[in-house]
């Protein structure tokens, strides 16, 4: 069962600003033309194998409607 906290929800918010930040503009480039490796997406299975799925989703969600909104 998913257990709301205090520690989880300031996980949650942490975690998808900082998300943004990294999905907008740490790039890793790759040798292929016009591709990029993701430097986000290995902060949001951090945060997921620090405090559950629920939470880890959460975090992408929101990381990525804020980062798609700005």
């Amino acid at each position: 069962m998913f257990k709301v906290t205090t520690k989880t929800i300031v996980a949650i918010g942490l975690g998808a600003a900082i998300f943004t930040l990294l999905f907008m503009y740490v790039k890793i480039p790759s040798p292929i033309p016009e591709t990029s490796f993701q430097t986000a997406y290995g902060l949001s299975s951090f945060f997921a194998t620090l405090f559950g799925p629920i939470a880890g989703a959460l975090i992408s969600f929101i990381g990525h409607a804020i980062s798609d909104a700005v």
